[in-house]
């Protein structure tokens, strides 16, 4: 499997992922969660210590879409 660069795949508009700057943040390490909608748009990023249990309202929500 070819090495690919992650950051390639986040949309230069997602809010969440910008310093003050405009800059892309770090993506943290192992267990990070990127949430996409049915297009596959990122739809939020959350940090490798959000509890997978608890996205399920999220989820749901963006399910109902």
């Amino acid at each position: 499997m070819k090495n690919t660069n992650a950051y390639l795949y986040i949309p230069t508009n997602f809010i969440n992922m910008h310093d003050e700057n405009g800059t892309l943040k770090s993506i943290g390490w192992n267990f990070g969660k990127f949430l996409v909608d049915k297009n596959g748009e990122v739809v939020n990023y959350f940090s490798p210590k959000t509890n997978p249990l608890d996205l399920e309202k999220i989820i749901i929500q963006l399910l109902q879409k």
